[in-house]
């Protein structure tokens, strides 16, 4: 509280209690917004990274380099549900044309 107040008085702003009150709420969401902001931007950068050396090791048929976390035997391949996909659609083209 002390500090918070130390660093509303030297932005002009008239720090008591009642005025504390107020501001500290806003400074939560200020702050977990920014903190939530800056996670989602690194989750999403790795998830990226991690995707194109996926991609590329299965594509050129090289091992992922160590510490590379290689997606577990129940995940389905893109290609197959894109394949599945396709399919399906076929399958119903043929329906409604009958």
């Amino acid at each position: 509280m002390r500090l918070l107040a130390k660093v509303l008085t030297r932005f002009g702003y008239q720090a008591s209690a009642k005025n504390l009150a107020k501001v500290l709420p806003l400074l939560g969401i200020v702050l977990g917004a920014g903190q939530n902001a800056y996670l989602l931007h690194r989750t999403a950068d790795h998830a990226r990274h991690l995707y194109r050396e996926v991609f590329l090791a299965e594509k050129y048929g090289v091992a992922l380099p160590a510490g590379t976390a290689a997606p577990s035997a129940d995940v389905v391949p893109v290609t197959e549900i894109a394949q599945a996909i396709d399919a399906a659609g076929e399958a119903d083209d043929r329906v409604e044309r009958h």
